[in-house]
Formats: structure tokens, C-alpha cells, sequence
């Protein structure tokens, strides 16, 4: 699994956008055109651009007010263009393109080719902005769009979609055959809320390379597949010999095998509770607990720190993934009247989030910073266990073990020594 910063699929982390960069195997120093730069003052895009990309980074604003508030912003990093995409261009070769701007119809039926001609290179990516559920942004209080607005939008899905709302089965349909772009996946544009996705799409490359995409991302990361696990699963980089153990497989996480039902690999996936335990390394093992047993799985199997021997856990290859069912908020878990556990399970998990984490709530930056000196493990992302409203502060945790374990601070201190007094103890002749 290959992320640039620590992934968040939380419906905390709100910015569905922030979390499609994170997955998208595109260089720092890529060219990126922003069509409908500023929105929401930068919110939307341009703030994620900027933070993910050191690349130019050109945006496009008929709005002369927003292209002088970009130019304010960014201090330059944005290079804002005042205009129309497609009656005004890059006339560069870029790496990605995203468009955020209505009406939905000018993006799909005209500007995805514009931006062919313009120089999207091939393999590069266009995410584009599109109504999951028509119903919602329209019969919402207040409407999401000017109500003048939903006729076009409905006989936009309809001529070019043959729907009103665009799911992943949609697109994936009208893309199948199309002359220069390949489907990629949809994600909501606020994790967990409906109407609006992002589609992603592909730039196809030449005909003895198609099919090659680096990407290992399931189809849809939007709330109407709410699974978690079934979201990240894919991301994990297995084939045919790899190893997958689970432990654990019917509780508060879930029921691992239904849930996995059809996903690539899934087919090979051992059970954790017999003989396997005791073999090889694994290349991916996930673990999902009951509620309550959360701390001691942490405890036994993560950090390590109580008891040897079995209860140490199953191993994980150099480079392999652990995937471990957490308990992140616990105030939401446990507390009000949407609780998920009961409250005498409490006091147990809080002093374990405290203990090992230093807080009973975390998110995808504080797990980062609680894992960058972990001798075994580095963290890659923290994902809802329902990618939806109702997550109640369960999610997975997806680490990768080192390759080589992150030096102790008495190493550290010994190499530190070596190199100041050149391999010499003290006394030693010059």
C-alpha cells in the first residue's frame, strides 16, 4: 500500500478530495490544472494541492475577484488563470485535472475532451465532481442547487449516464469502452454524506500498455459501500502467493469473510484461530476484535507488552500489512445515546487510549506521530469500519511493518558515539 500521507477514510476527516490525493500515485513535481479554483476560498482543491504537490500548479477562475484572492492566498504558489477553461488553456503537458464547477454537463460531454488537446499525458488522471443522489440535492431544505437547476441535471444523467445518480456501477458501465478514459473510482466529496462524488478517471495509455495502471483501488469509496474493510482490502499489495491471515472474523467489526465476499484474495485467507497462527510470516493479517478485547489485542499483538509467546501474535513479513480493528473515539463508542458499547466497557478502553496513545480520541496525524519512532511498525491510515454517519468511533488502522526495525535510542546514542569519537573508546590513543 502506497499512500503519501497517513490516509484517513473518516467521516471526521471530512475532505474526500484530501483523501483521493493520498492514494493516487502521481509525483510531488506533477503539472496540475485546478478548473473552478478557490472554492470555498481554496477549501475544496487548491488548499490540497498545494499541500500534496511542489509541482506548478495552474487554476482557472472565470471570477476576477476569487484569481486576485488566489493570487493573495498562495503568495504566487498558483498560478490563477481568469477565464473559462476551454476558451482559455494550459497548452502544457500535465499530470492531473480536476474539475470542480457546475453545471456537471460542460465537464463530461465537452471539457474532458479539451483537456485531451490541451496535454493530458497519458496515464494522467481527471477527477471530476458529479451528483451521486439528484433526489438529495434537490429535495434537501435548503436545496443544495437552484431548483431551475434540476431539469438540466436530470437529462444530463440521463443522455449521458442513462441515470440521475452516478454510482460507481454507472460510470464504470459508461467508461468501459470509451476511446481515452478508464474508470478509476468514486469517493464522496464529504466522507459520509451525500449528494456529490468525485469521479475519477484515467487517461488510457497506449494500446500495448493498457491495463497497467499502478493503482490498487477498489471501485467505490463512497457510503453506499459502507464497508470499510472491503474499501482498503484492495489497496493492500497481494497476489496469488501471498499469505492473508485473519483473527477474529464475527463481532463488533464485522463479519470478515461475508464482508470480503468476492474482493481479489479475500478466497485465501486463513483462519487466524487454528494451526496457522504458528506458521510463516504472513504478508497481511488482519485483526478484527470484539469490542471489549480491543486493549488486549492492542497490547499483545501491536505493541507487544504483555504476554510471550503465542499471545505475541502472528507474525508480519518485513514490508507487510497489519490491519487492527480500533476503538478511535471513544466518547462517541461509549457515551450518549447512540453508543455502540455498553458503558461498563469503558474505563478499560479509555486507559488503554491514554496509556498508548495519550488521548481517548485519534485520528489519522496523531496515530502518525504515535508510530514514527515504533521499531516494528509504520502507520498508513486509519479508515471507518462503515463508510457512513454511523460509525460510532470503529475503524481499522492499517500499518506496514518495517523492513528494518526503527533504531532504539541507545542505538541511536552508539552511532552517534561512533561517529563523534571516530570508533574509539575513551583513552584510546590518537
Amino acid at each position: 500500500m502506497k499512500v503519501k500521507v497517513p490516509l484517513e477514510l473518516t467521516r471526521t476527516a471530512k475532505s474526500g478530495f484530501r483523501s483521493l490525493l493520498s492514494l493516487l500515485l502521481i509525483d510531488r513535481n506533477a503539472t496540475i490544472l485546478d478548473i473552478g479554483a478557490g472554492g470555498l476560498g481554496g477549501e475544496q482543491t487548491t488548499d490540497h494541492l498545494v499541500e500534496f504537490f511542489d509541482g506548478r500548479i495552474i487554476g482557472f477562475q472565470p471570477a476576477k475577484v476569487v484569481c486576485d484572492k488566489l493570487q493573495n492566498k498562495y503568495q504566487g504558489r498558483v498560478e490563477a488563470v481568469h477565464g473559462f477553461y476551454g476558451e482559455c488553456r494550459a497548452n502544457v503537458p500535465f499530470d492531473l485535472i480536476v474539475f470542480d464547477i457546475r453545471p456537471h454537463a460542460q465537464i463530461y460531454e465537452r471539457l474532458l475532451d479539451v483537456a485531451l488537446a490541451d496535454g493530458l499525458t497519458p496515464g494522467g488522471y481527471a477527477i471530476c465532481t458529479s451528483l451521486s443522489h439528484l433526489r438529495a440535492a434537490y429535495e434537501r431544505e435548503p436545496p443544495m442547487f437552484p431548483p431551475e437547476e434540476r431539469r438540466q441535471d436530470e437529462e444530463f444523467g440521463q443522455r449521458f449516464f442513462g441515470a440521475d445518480d452516478v454510482t460507481a456501477d454507472v460510470a464504470r458501465a459508461k467508461f468501459e469502452d470509451h476511446p481515452h478514459y478508464e474508470f478509476v473510482t468514486i469517493i464522496d466529496k464529504w466522507m459520509g454524506e451525500v449528494p456529490l462524488t468525485w469521479v475519477v478517471l484515467r487517461r488510457k495509455l497506449a494500446s500495448k500498455e493498457s491495463g497497467k495502471s499502478p493503482l490498487r483501488l477498489p471501485p467505490d469509496l463512497t457510503r453506499t459501500r459502507a464497508i470499510g474493510l472491503r474499501a482498503i482490502f484492495p489497496m493492500l499489495p497481494h497476489d496469488e502467493r501471498s499469505t492473508i491471515l485473519r483473527l477474529g472474523g464475527s463481532g463488533d467489526f464485522g463479519d470478515i469473510e461475508a464482508d470480503l465476499a468476492g474482493v481479489s484474495g479475500a478466497d485465501r485467507m486463513l483462519d487466524g484461530l487454528g494451526e496457522h497462527a504458528l506458521s510463516e510470516p504472513f504478508d497481511v493479517v488482519i485483526l478484527a476484535p470484539v469490542g471489549a478485547a480491543v486493549p488486549s489485542v492492542w497490547k499483545n499483538w501491536v505493541f507487544k507488552k504483555s504476554l510471550p509467546g503465542l499471545l505475541a501474535g502472528p507474525r508480519v513479513k518485513q514490508g507487510g500489512h497489519l490491519v487492527a480493528g480500533i476503538v478511535y473515539n471513544v466518547p462517541e463508542a461509549y457515551d450518549g445515546a447512540f453508543a455502540y458499547f455498553p458503558g461498563d466497557q469503558r474505563a478499560d478502553q479509555a486507559d488503554f487510549m491514554r496509556e498508548f496513545f495519550g488521548a481517548e480520541t485519534v485520528n489519522a496525524a496523531s496515530l502518525s506521530t504515535r508510530f514514527s519512532q515504533d521499531r516494528d511498525y509504520e502507520f498508513l491510515g486509519l479508515v471507518d469500519r462503515w463508510l457512513d454517519l454511523n460509525s460510532r468511533g470503529l475503524g481499522w488502522v492499517i500499518l506496514r511493518r518495517r523492513s528494518r526495525p526503527a533504531p532504539t535510542l541507545t542505538e541511536r546514542a552508539r552511532v552517534a558515539w561512533q561517529s563523534w569519537f571516530g570508533g574509539r573508546r575513551l583513552g584510546q590513543p590518537q
